[in-house]
């Protein structure tokens, strides 16, 4: 799925403009946002939440928890691997990720309670949650906090979907994360 030089010269402009911020950003244009080259408008407004959770008050090490907890709710293979290999590069612990890939408890507490609060908003779609909310601010996030995690959460959420319905094959920088839903001992929170 990757643009080659000939493809990107005919792409409409904003679609460019949006590829090109991608490539100066992460290097390349991951799988899960150049499908959406033909459909300029579901792009950039694809583009426009994840720069709003990426100017929120969450550090690029806490959003990689966010994303990476959700996508394995979501049991998406794709955006596991990505954000095993995005997770990294922010500096969570490689450990702490190994755990998160298989849904397990975490070593850095306040990581735990973030990915705890993303999983229980992505497993339960926001219900029963309250419990969660609050282990989550007793970590030392505030209210404000839990705004970035419900953007992230949703942003994260239409990529698993685009991801996992359109069987995306891996970017080559992710083939090395190979995920699968297996892995994961997921259990839904309740109340």
């Amino acid at each position: 799925m990757p643009y080659d030089n000939e493809t990107m010269t005919n792409l409409a402009p904003e679609v460019r403009s949006i590829f090109d911020q991608t490539i100066e950003k992460k290097g390349f244009v991951p799988n899960v946002l150049s499908i959406y080259g033909p459909r300029p408008e579901l792009l950039g407004g694809i583009a426009a939440l994840s720069s709003s959770f990426g100017a929120g008050q969450l550090t690029d090490a806490e959003r990689e928890v966010v994303f990476l907890s959700t996508s394995v709710a979501n049991k998406c293979r794709y955006c596991v691997a990505g954000h095993t290999y995005y997770g990294l590069k922010a500096g969570v612990d490689a450990e702490d990720v190994d755990r998160m890939r298989r849904a397990e408890p975490i070593s850095n507490a306040r990581y735990e309670a973030l990915r705890m609060f993303s999983q229980t908003l992505a497993l339960n779609r926001g219900h029963s949650a309250k419990h969660v909310e609050e282990q989550f601010q007793s970590a030392g996030y505030t209210r404000s906090h839990t705004f970035d995690v419900i953007v992230g959460v949703a942003a994260k959420t239409l990529s698993n979907m685009t991801a996992s319905l359109h069987d995306l094959p891996l970017d080559e920088a992710f083939e090395p994360y190979v995920w699968s839903p297996e892995q994961a001992a997921l259990q839904v929170p309740i109340g």
